[in-house]
């Protein structure tokens, strides 16, 4: 008899839905970032703006 564990389909959705959420947790930590290093550099508001939009990052405004 096999000592492997199998894993079944529940507990093997279970841990790729916590992966996919610990990948989010990390994206917007990384966006938060970076947000704040170009509003930081930016010359002006509409520059942060645009450098953001180049990022793909949307402005918490943007998100509700």
């Amino acid at each position: 008899m096999s000592t492997e564990r199998r894993i079944g389909p529940a507990k093997e959705r279970d841990r790729l839905a916590d992966a996919r959420e610990d990948e989010r947790a990390h994206a917007a930590i990384r966006n938060v970032r970076a947000a704040r290093m170009i509003a930081g550099r930016a010359g002006s508001a509409e520059e942060c703006s645009l450098l953001l939009e180049m990022l793909g990052i949307e402005l918490a405004e943007d998100r509700r």
